[in-house]
């Protein structure tokens, strides 16, 4: 199954779990006043963030990301931010959700132990990621290198063949010019 396919059954899955649930209307999205008080938000919220920020729009991930850009982020904004950064949308910022959940991960305040655990997970996840958009690089640099050598030497196979045209005929080799019987 293809990734996109494999994406949006899961999506369907949790679109069909907040049906049930009831919780498909609402999601506790930021606005100024409030993301200062994200920290302070319940674990059942946060996830419910999580699975709605899955959805956003690379202008509704800035503008998310805006509200919560607090000078020191506590843990609950720290994953929150994180999840943005590691939206798929948001190709270059990876790493800085990578270095929001290592710091999580270290920190040892009572609120941020609750959260380890999803910022452990989502920490591995991103290092193999990076993993394995490094190795995408890599593998993408040694086409376009062996595509240049394939023309380089299609370039060389078509100046022989221009050459081996401007040749005279040959001679009909029929018999051995030159030797004399013994």
């Amino acid at each position: 199954m293809n990734r996109g396919l494999r994406r949006r059954a899961l999506l369907l899955v949790v679109a069909g779990m907040l049906a049930v649930s009831g919780c498909a209307g609402r999601w506790p999205g930021l606005s100024g006043s409030e993301a200062r008080h994200a920290d302070n938000a319940s674990l059942e919220d946060l996830m419910a963030f999580v699975r709605h920020a899955v959805h956003f729009s690379p202008a509704e991930n800035a503008r998310e990301r805006a509200l919560l850009t607090t000078p020191e982020p506590g843990p609950g904004v720290q994953l929150r931010l994180a999840v943005l950064y590691g939206s798929p949308l948001e190709a270059g910022d990876l790493l800085k959700g990578q270095q929001l959940l290592a710091a999580l991960v270290k920190d040892e305040t009572p609120p941020a132990q609750p959260l380890q655990p999803l910022a452990q997970l989502l920490l591995k996840q991103y290092q193999e990621r990076l993993r394995l958009e490094a190795q995408g690089e890599r593998t993408a640099q040694q086409l376009r290198e062996s595509q240049r050598r394939a023309e380089v030497l299609q370039g060389k196979l078509e100046a022989m063949a221009g050459i081996e045209a401007a040749l005279p005929p040959r001679p009909n080799s029929g018999k051995a010019v030159g030797r004399g019987v013994r």
